[in-house]
């Protein structure tokens, strides 16, 4: 019977995946109303998909993200099945495996593009204020950076231009660049844009006043991650080592450690419950120690 497990499991994820999957994706320049006609239950619980997608830079609904998980997930159950077929928790860790991998590639990739565009945004700057100094107005020197820049920002300035050739006012324009970075220093340079836009002076002189605060952020953020490093490192390590140690005693006695996740008398599924509660225990130490060593600056 346990061994008939994984396999509901997969066929629940391929369902899942064949619902989420059928959602109307969105079109670019089209409103955000993906999820118009999914129930708002549904759309209240993957909400909180919609910011580290909007900062990863994809063009996917919640709903579709989910999907793709859900696929993954199945894959990732098939695949624990189809190596072990006497071992159902091996099947429910692939499963669970490749359902969490979409989202921890997810945060990743929106951590990597977020930390991208702050690297990129002090030579932005900078390229502004230059570009004004030159007489410039502000619509020309962003069609300039966004020309010659890199991506992302380079990418998301140039959407910026296109609306603002389109009519929208700079700062609705403004507002809907922040929104799209999400980013607390790429805040600060649109909040900087638009109290010059109403209290009126020189932007270029306002543009080198955030460069200087933003180079002094930098450093500060710099030295806060070199003093923190230690602590990263040691979490890591603390994560890793009941694994090792794991995989070393499975290698020395393997008949022994496998009654972990084996199910072969009836009764036997209580014997992977030690198992889960290292799983747990370890999630709960990672995330503690990340906590300790994270510093806000």
């Amino acid at each position: 019977m346990s061994s008939l497990l994984p396999l509901g499991l997969g066929a629940i994820a391929v369902c899942a995946a064949f619902w989420l999957l059928g959602e109307r994706q969105p079109q670019r320049g089209a409103p955000d109303d993906s999820d118009s006609h999914a129930p708002d239950g549904l759309v209240g619980l993957l909400s909180p998909l919609e910011r580290p997608l909007r900062q990863a830079g994809l063009e996917v609904t919640p709903a579709g993200f989910c999907g793709l998980a859900a696929v993954a997930c199945a894959a990732g159950d098939l695949a624990g099945w189809l190596l072990a077929p006497g071992a159902p928790l091996l099947a429910l860790a692939g499963a669970a495996a490749g359902a969490a991998a979409p989202f921890v590639w997810l945060l990743r990739q929106a951590s990597a593009r977020a930390r991208l565009f702050e690297s990129q945004l002090l030579p932005t700057v900078v390229q502004l204020s230059e570009a004004l100094a030159a007489g410039r107005s502000f619509q020309d020197a962003l069609a300039v950076v966004a020309r010659t820049g890199r991506p992302p920002m380079a990418r998301e300035l140039a959407r910026t231009v296109d609306d603002l050739e389109h009519g929208v006012p700079l700062e609705s324009a403004m507002r809907a660049f922040r929104d799209r970075v999400d980013s607390e220093d790429v805040a600060f340079f649109v909040a900087g844009v638009m109290l010059q836009r109403q209290a009126g002076g020189s932007l270029a002189e306002l543009l080198d006043g955030i460069a200087q605060t933003l180079r002094q952020r930098f450093a500060l953020r710099d030295l806060v991650r070199s003093l923190s490093a230690q602590g990263r490192l040691s979490g890591l390590l603390l994560s890793l080592l009941p694994v090792g140690i794991g995989m070393y005693m499975y290698w020395l006695v393997p008949n022994h450690i496998s009654k972990l996740w084996t199910f072969a008398e009836p009764g036997s599924f209580r014997n992977c419950l030690p198992l889960l509660l290292c799983f747990l225990s370890e999630a709960i130490g990672f995330l503690w120690i990340r906590k300790l060593a994270t510093i806000e600056y």
